[in-house]
């Protein structure tokens, strides 16, 4: 209330401005951080064979699936708040278990020795192709805690021609392109002996309308199509997820 009266009302605001006050999931507190929330340094986790994540470069390799625009994986959310109500979708929730889905890629770390603070915005850096001229991919960033239950920290999603999110390029079916993704910042503590996980598909549904696989806008579309994705790991295309940390 005290910020609605100081913005709509005029009155005088009782504590410091220019600072961001942040609650830290997992660490059960706010942090306040000067200006905008900063991560002081980052933590970066590599696709690498057998579904691993690995804090260093492995050998090179790809892991491929089918993308079916008609049967495609459900995101358990959610960069929304929310009730967490079916309706809804909003909020952190419990993930479908590792293997369960044919069209999604898995891949996990090993055990945090230590609590991490992630505090920003997680990025993930994709290398992928695909035998439509349009398609998606996506990313989801969960923590696996020590009983197994997994829950969703971030998601994003982006389209193939679109390497940053924002720059448009056409696609050419087949060639290889470096996907950035940027998520919305979080404050959250991943906690000792809990393990990261990352999940690769193409769908952010129901978030984001289902992507047809062609080049008609994905809201629109009035047909759609299978495609046939791949994923590369290791060498010089490098598939990541950054986390930065405070």
């Amino acid at each position: 209330m005290e910020w609605f009266d100081y913005t709509l009302r005029g009155m005088k605001y009782p504590h410091k401005l220019g600072v961001v006050e942040a609650y830290n999931i997992g660490g059960e507190a706010y942090v306040s951080y000067e200006g905008d929330i900063t991560a002081s340094s980052e933590k970066i986790f590599y696709l690498a064979a057998n579904g691993t994540l690995s804090s260093e470069v492995g050998e090179a390799g790809s892991i491929s699936y089918v993308y079916d625009p008609e049967d495609c994986p459900e995101n358990l959310w959610g960069n929304i708040l929310g009730d967490g109500s079916v309706q809804n979708y909003g909020g952190p929730r419990k993930q479908r278990a590792i293997g369960s889905r044919s069209d999604e890629l898995y891949f996990i770390s090993g055990v945090m020795e230590e609590d991490i603070d992630i505090a920003g915005a997680i990025r993930a850096e994709l290398y992928v192709s695909s035998d439509a001229e349009a398609t998606a991919f996506s990313v989801t960033v969960s923590e696996v805690f020590e009983n197994g239950d997994t829950i969703n920290i971030r998601n994003d999603i982006t389209d193939i021609r679109y390497l940053d999110e924002d720059s448009y390029a056409d696609y050419i079916p087949g060639s290889i392109v470096k996907l950035m993704l940027t998520m919305l910042d979080v404050t959250w503590r991943v906690k000792k002996g809990s393990k990261i996980r990352i999940d690769i598909s193409s769908s952010n549904h129901p978030a984001y309308h289902v992507h047809p696989n062609t080049v008609e806008c994905w809201s629109g579309a009035t047909k759609s199509k299978i495609a046939n994705q791949t994923v590369y790991y290791g060498g010089k295309q490098k598939s990541c997820v950054i986390l930065p940390m405070r």
